[in-house]
């Protein structure tokens, strides 16, 4: 970074972290100076489960067993 300016950090998962901030320069090193930031995880929204996600692909792929089961079975009824 140079003599200004700002750097952002963004949390990616709930934790703790310490960070800590020196300035040097000819007149030498300031002290450090550290903070410590608490990232808490978003509360529930109470739905209770939470699955995963289910993609076309998958869809598609239960949606052609159970058909496949349904003529099987429906092929062994009218016989």
């Amino acid at each position: 970074m140079g003599t200004s300016g700002s750097q952002t950090l963004q949390p990616t998962a709930a934790g703790a972290d310490t960070y800590t901030l020196t300035c040097v320069n000819d007149g030498g090193a300031s002290p450090a100076t550290s903070v410590k930031l608490t990232v808490t995880a978003a509360p529930s929204s109470g739905g209770g489960g939470g699955g995963g996600g289910l993609d076309i692909w998958v869809l598609l792929g239960l949606a052609g067993i159970g058909a496949a089961r349904f003529y099987r079975l429906r092929l062994r009824v009218l016989t």
